[in-house]
């Protein structure tokens, strides 16, 4: 059984290790590959050639990663409910001549909150993008109980997109645009989540301003390659409550597993194999 990540610059994925090792465990022939688009071999193929060739040549399924989580919506057959409502996708599964959609960021990141953040204060939380991921997390914090969200992306055209799909999506919540003006307080938010790629190696920084943030508040960040990024380690400084990447990054990969095998997976081994990869 082959899989794949597509995605780009994607060479640092733990997610490869985490799928074989449990394969192993399971007894499959299990291989997960890469499909780097800065990888000179795939510069000049766009997604749907990628996903063509995939399809065609046996694959069971592909993970999407950044930046292609929206744009695989136009190449695959059939969305699941979750996909519907955030539009956009990470696992795309091939069933005979069909493609089929899910978010497993949707689910990992529920999951992941409810064990590590669900238990402090999460009415007003503060998301840090709006892409593809930001689209996923955002409505698996409103289906967490988060009922005031604002969101801050870089693009207010995208952040504005996010904010009209859930107001309508979930209307008892207060969902807005966040701008970053001289009033700016980071600290009247309960916590804040970081969903850009802001703190990877190929975008160090971070997204915002931190020298707001407070003790009692919390954050969570998805980016794992570095674990530590400058977000973590500034709410660290301050002491604040945090939820790194490979959290997420978990379980998701426990749900994509399941969909691609129809086997259920041990969360506990795919934890146990990210945290020796560090």
């Amino acid at each position: 059984m082959r899989v794949a990540l597509i995605g780009q610059g994607i060479a640092l994925s733990k997610t490869p290790a985490m799928h074989e090792a449990e394969g192993r465990v399971q007894g499959l022939d299990y291989r997960y590959d890469l499909m780097d688009t800065d990888d000179p071999a795939l510069t000049d193929f766009s997604l749907a050639e990628i996903l063509r060739n995939a399809h065609g040549s046996g694959y069971r399924g592909v993970n999407i990663t950044h930046p292609f989580k929206q744009q695989v919506i136009d190449h695959v057959d059939v969305l699941d409910a979750a996909v519907q409502q955030i539009g956009a996708a990470n696992t795309v599964v091939f069933d005979e001549n069909k493609r089929l959609a899910y978010n497993t960021d949707y689910s990992g990141f529920k999951k992941a909150f409810s064990l590590h953040v669900q238990r402090f204060s999460a009415s007003r939380v503060l998301l840090l993008g709006a892409g593809g991921a930001g689209t996923a997390v955002a409505l698996a914090l409103l289906d967490s109980g988060v009922s005031s969200l604002a969101v801050f992306d870089i693009s207010t055209v995208r952040a504005q997109a996010l904010v009209d799909r859930y107001r309508a999506l979930r209307p008892k919540a207060t969902i807005v645009v966040q701008s970053f003006g001289d009033d700016f307080c980071l600290d009247e938010f309960d916590g804040v989540v970081n969903t850009t790629p802001m703190g990877m190696a190929a975008y160090p920084g971070s997204a915002i301003p931190l020298h707001g943030l407070r003790q009692h508040q919390w954050v969570a960040d998805i980016v794992y390659f570095p674990l530590q990024t400058v977000f973590l380690a500034e709410a660290e400084r301050v002491g604040c409550h945090r939820m790194h990447g490979g959290a997420m990054a978990v379980y998701q990969a426990v749900e994509a597993f399941k969909l691609f095998t129809g086997i259920e997976p041990q969360a506990s081994r795919f934890e146990q194999c990210f945290a020796q990869l560090q």
